[in-house]
């Protein structure tokens, strides 16, 4: 797991966002892994629109893509998750693999829509009564998981 030593501001390139990355090998006899990220999204412009992938090793989950819009300026914790199937035949679009028995990183990549649409991840708005931020890691450092199930 990568640490968050700070906010991770989007641009218009898809990028690793911090903290999203895990290396795992299930057990032996795992038939689902579940992966899932939680963060903090504040916005920088009035209109937030941002983008997601999930990768598994090196090869995109093309149907794990989101989009994210919001026009508001409070943070939002967002829950991203995602079953890897394991046994059958690999399907790289869903994430199915026919067999995982070692290391595979696991990350996420993140862009904004464009330049009017920026917002931040890991950092707070609007704490203690006060609008200043509180980036991380004083506050809102993500949190990354996975859950073997046999």
């Amino acid at each position: 797991v990568d640490d968050v030593t700070d906010t991770f501001g989007l641009n218009n390139t898809f990028t690793n966002v911090t903290g999203s990355s895990i290396t795992y090998t299930p057990p032996t006899g795992a038939k689902l892994v579940i992966y899932e990220f939680h963060y903090a999204c504040t916005p920088e412009d009035a209109n937030i629109i941002f983008h997601t992938k999930l990768w598994l090793g090196s090869d995109e989950v093309t149907m794990a893509r989101m989009s994210f819009r919001a026009n508001t300026d409070k943070t939002d914790r967002i829950v991203q998750k995602w079953g890897f199937h394991i046994g059958g035949s690999a399907d790289t679009a869903s994430g199915r693999v026919a067999s995982w028995t070692s290391a595979k990183t696991i990350k996420m990549q993140a862009r904004e829509y464009s330049t009017d649409n920026e917002a931040y991840f890991h950092r707070l708005s609007w704490w203690d009564g006060s609008s200043t931020d509180v980036e991380a890691p004083a506050a809102a450092v993500p949190c990354v998981g996975i859950t073997a199930i046999g």
